[in-house]
């Protein structure tokens, strides 16, 4: 019975050390967001998911500011209604392990690498925030039980709507602002 339970502990070490050190190939046309450009600079979600940055443009060129941080959630998505108010989809909420594992890139790349099954799973939740061009939360729309929208992965404000998509949905939010 120790043989078996040994030769157990070998095998899943092995897959362990193997998908540890497995190359994993990125496609990096498979899905790519598309720039929504903010009033005076082009705004984008970091790699750490937990703020936006406004990168300068013109005379600021290079330069970068933190537009809003300790965000409630991944962001996934900016958009700008063009008025001054900014659309944020937030994947899903913030994930204690997710989060331990922020400052550390190697971890987070040796966990990739690893079966989907171990990854730390995103909890069902819909949530987009609206931010004014000074990085403030102005309003925020959620669905705590992901029931009718979760994993929120664009938002865009057109014709008094706002209209949200997710890549893990069969269906489009449309949601009247008042």
């Amino acid at each position: 019975m120790k043989k078996i339970i040994l030769g157990i502990i070998i095998i899943i070490a092995f897959l362990i050390f193997y998908f540890f050190f497995q190359s994993t190939p990125v496609d990096s046309i498979a899905y790519s967001h598309p720039p929504a450009p903010p009033l005076n600079g082009v705004m984008t979600p970091n790699t750490l998911l937990k703020e936006a940055i406004l990168l300068g443009k013109g005379i600021d060129k290079g330069n970068k500011e933190i537009f809003i941080d300790n965000l409630p959630g991944f962001p996934d998505n900016i958009s700008s209604n063009r008025n001054g108010r900014f659309w944020v989809a937030l994947f899903t909420i913030r994930n204690p392990i997710a989060d331990a594992l922020h400052p550390f890139p190697f971890l987070k790349d040796q966990m990739s690498k690893l079966p989907k099954i171990f990854w730390p799973k995103p909890k069902p939740y819909g949530l987009v925030i609206a931010l004014d061009e000074q990085g403030k939360i102005t309003q925020s729309l959620h669905d705590p039980t992901g029931k009718h929208l979760k994993e929120v992965t664009s938002v865009r404000e057109y014709g008094g709507y706002l209209y949200l998509g997710s890549l893990h949905n069969d269906r489009i939010g449309k949601y009247r602002l008042e």
